[in-house]
């Protein structure tokens, strides 16, 4: 799973004035097959509709990286679910009007951690029966030095029967997705 003669993403090339710029992002064939594929499922889904809205996808980011794995996995039929680790916010704010129109607004908004326990996965499926955590890092040297609790994590997936994959692009899931799912 390697990313050499990987021409998108956050990469960037040191200038001898020592500031940086970042490369132009170049569409791969597997994101427009994605948003391809995005289409079909609107005109499935919304038949009398004369106009779609052109579905856009890019793996130029961690976020929108995960989006592309998320739907490409959900448009091939497998259940797939994004696993939120940091948790979520809880609005408790009033906001009220006096007599002479005057608002205020009193309360707080509390941050919630999320029950279970770190997680090291973004994306959780099961794909032919087997069960894969996925890992995105748009980073590829991030993705090489793993903390010590995540790979003892790995570990125990991968003895419990499942599998563990790192992405650094789409790609590369794309490939390997084509390629796990050929009968």
């Amino acid at each position: 799973m390697s990313s050499e003669g990987n021409n998108h993403g956050p990469c960037f090339n040191s200038l001898k004035q020592g500031k940086t710029i970042k490369l132009r992002y170049i569409k791969p064939e597997s994101v427009k097959i994605l948003e391809r594929l995005a289409l079909e499922k609107l005109k499935e889904r919304y038949p009398n509709n004369p106009y779609y809205p052109k579905p856009t996808y890019t793996d130029s980011t961690s976020n929108k990286l995960i989006k592309c794995v998320v739907d490409y996995i959900g448009f091939n039929g497998f259940q797939v679910e994004k696993i939120n680790s940091k948790g979520f916010f809880i609005d408790k704010r009033k906001t009220s009007t006096d007599v002479l129109g005057n608002k205020r607004t009193i309360g707080s908004v509390q941050f919630i951690k999320t029950n279970h326990k770190n997680k090291f996965y973004n994306i959780s499926t099961t794909i032919k029966g087997q069960n894969i955590k996925i890992l995105i890092k748009s980073s590829p040297i991030v993705s090489k030095n793993q903390d010590k609790g995540s790979v003892g994590s790995i570990k125990q997936i991968e003895s419990a029967e499942g599998l563990f994959l790192i992405v650094e692009n789409f790609s590369q899931f794309f490939q390997w997705l084509n390629e796990f799912t050929k009968d």
